[in-house]
């Protein structure tokens, strides 16, 4: 997430949406909590509606990411203990981390009543690959180096991220769940009405829910 390349980096944008949703959720009498996670739970601010709470929430989101690596089973296994209500779960992440077991989660939380909607945050370059000419890449989790040619790279790596996203976006529609796909140069304003677009569709009241957020760093 602290990827950027086209002047906000993944990370920055994914705050700033949850704080807008969170923000605007607060102000319809709604109790909204944050959940940020790597390869394990980082951080957990429990839903509340009340003064100070709103500061309380993003402060919690500028807390950078400690861990190396992201996980998805772990932490949303515990995350499921700590839901007590049934509520609106947002997740924000690149989902660039292995997602086999996420269809089933995600069947497993709505199975209990929550309703799941995903923004799914990738910047640019990645989404379309557009670099150009011979480039050095850094895993920014492992510290592997390797040269690439982009001309010779482009379209394997494409094949296989419209492979990764069209599976996410399968788990989400077999789930019931919203799936946004957003660059970090998408508005913010997007997001948001994608988010009251599907909530409407589903015949979903935006009044008066646990809102809880989950953040993958």
């Amino acid at each position: 997430m602290l990827f950027g390349q086209s002047g906000i980096i993944k990370e920055d944008y994914a705050n700033t949406l949850a704080a807008t949703l969170a923000t605007f959720l607060e102000k319809q009498g709604d109790a909204v909590g944050v959940l940020s996670f790597d390869s394990q739970i980082q951080s957990y601010v429990p839903p509340r509606n009340r003064p100070g709470h709103l500061r309380q929430l993003i402060q919690a989101m500028e807390q950078p990411g400690q861990g190396a690596s992201t996980t998805l089973e772990d932490p949303l296994t515990r995350m499921m203990s700590l839901m007590k209500k049934r509520g609106l779960i947002v997740f924000i992440s690149d989902f660039l981390a292995p997602i086999e077991s996420f269809g089933e989660q995600l069947a497993t939380l709505r199975a209990y009543g929550h309703e799941c909607q995903i923004f799914h945050i990738l910047d640019p370059v990645e989404r379309y690959f557009t670099f150009e000419g011979a480039i050095q890449f850094q895993d920014q989790e492992t510290g592997q180096e390797m040269f690439i040619d982009p001309a010779k790279a482009k379209a394997p790596y494409l094949e296989a991220l419209e492979k990764h996203l069209k599976q996410l976006e399968t788990y989400a529609h077999q789930a019931g769940a919203g799936y946004h796909l957003l660059t970090t140069h998408t508005p913010l304003e997007k997001g948001l009405l994608d988010f009251l677009k599907f909530r409407s569709h589903q015949g979903k009241r935006v009044l008066r829910r646990h809102q809880p957020q989950v953040k993958g760093s």
